[in-house]
């Protein structure tokens, strides 16, 4: 009995254990469900600020393959693929992506870089030269590079809406093709456009008459800047879908890469990584169970023990005969007591059993027959033979 209490007071811990981890799965599961763990943009986000619509769409086509992409794009091969870049900050965007995009872009690839929404700021004349900087300050820092560093010459420059032009920019919220592009209007919320463009730059939209999206070719591939995001998040998907616009953007290539690792999603290769990619969230949990059934194995038997609660003193059916010797003799009775006594408490054990019956005449008759002058031992082992007799 005392093995199974201790088989409790086991188990109820690793019930309430096993709940706890069960609420904390089910929290997480929501919070990574709903995507607001991760960056504005990104694909694994399901609220409006995220892309997961989007990426979703494209996955279910046919012939198309669709990835998130958690790793660098060096030395990729761009053959018939585009490659997205959602939401990337102004001031580091195509600083991080220059490099590792060249091979991929060369061998055919087609960037897409969309700018995060930003917010007109305050007059550039008016600006302190003390004042933090963040991405605003760093819009020019990025343009005309050259190639001899093995970079691509981006031949454009960012620049910002103010203050000052804020009541236009209340008034349009759209931004509008060119005449030769036969495109619909695109809802537009950001103050970021784009100058200084280079002769190879193809001007796809215009907001408030300044240049938003443009195109060039580059080499066997092409690149495609967008001031602005919003057109693939997934609260434009879901009020404001403009299909003609983004397949324009995409193409029609055979692979297209949703980039995370410019967002700060990054991949780090683990079992629980391994677990997610091949699914086998069942198997975990199965061999979490079987973890649980060997601690408790181990802890409590299945099968109830038998405890002997008889004391020392005790004859039953279960004790032999030199235990019930040893247990009179321990009793101190008196030696011409001691044969008669032990009959009495064999007859009071077997009285009920019928194949008893005959061995109980016969040791009650060797008893009264016994030579007072006899030594007991003797008559213990007469006594002991009759009992051990067979039919």
């Amino acid at each position: 009995m005392a093995s199974m209490r201790n088989g409790g007071m086991w188990l109820l811990p690793a019930v309430l254990l096993g709940l706890l981890g069960l609420g904390f799965h089910q929290l997480f599961a929501l919070r990574f469900d709903a995507g607001d763990v991760y960056p504005a943009y990104s694909s694994f986000r399901a609220d409006p600020l995220g892309a997961k619509i989007l990426f979703e769409a494209l996955e279910a086509m046919p012939h198309v393959d669709v990835e998130q992409r958690l790793k660098p794009f060096a030395e990729m091969d761009g053959t018939n693929s585009t490659a997205l870049f959602l939401g990337g900050s102004t001031g580091s965007l195509l600083h991080e992506t220059e490099r590792d995009l060249r091979p991929f872009v060369e061998s055919g690839g087609r960037a897409v870089l969309a700018f995060g929404s930003v917010e007109p700021r305050i007059n550039k004349s008016k600006k302190k030269d003390d004042e933090p900087k963040g991405d605003s300050a760093e819009m020019n820092e990025w343009v005309s590079v050259s190639e001899s560093d093995g970079r691509i010459d981006w031949e454009v420059e960012l620049e910002e809406f103010v203050r000052s032009d804020l009541t236009e920019i209340e008034q349009e919220t759209e931004a509008l093709p060119e005449a030769a592009v036969g495109l619909p209007s695109i809802p537009w919320k950001s103050a970021l456009w784009f100058s200084e463009l280079g002769e190879e730059w193809t001007v796809l939209y215009r907001y408030l008459g300044k240049p938003v999206v443009v195109e060039r070719p580059y080499r066997k591939g092409s690149l495609v800047l967008l001031a602005d995001s919003y057109a693939f998040c997934n609260e434009a998907m879901v009020q404001d879908r403009h299909t003609a616009f983004l397949i324009r953007m995409i193409g029609a290539p055979a692979r297209i890469l949703f980039d995370e690792q410019h967002l700060g999603v990054h991949s780090q290769e683990g079992v629980m990584m391994l677990v997610n990619r091949y699914r086998l969230q069942g198997v975990l949990f199965v061999l979490l169970a079987i973890a649980g059934l060997f601690v408790w194995q181990r802890s409590t038997s299945f099968i109830p023990r038998h405890e002997e609660e008889s004391g020392p003193n005790d004859i039953g059916s279960g004790v032999g005969s030199m235990s019930g010797f040893n247990n009179l003799l321990l009793r101190h009775i008196p030696q011409k007591k001691l044969l008669e006594t032990m009959v009495s408490e064999w007859i009071a054990t077997f009285a009920r059993t019928p194949s008893m019956q005959a061995k109980r005449t016969r040791l009650e008759s060797e008893l009264r027959n016994l030579d007072a002058g006899k030594h007991p031992v003797e008559t213990y082992n007469k006594l002991t033979q009759i009992l051990n007799e067979r039919k």
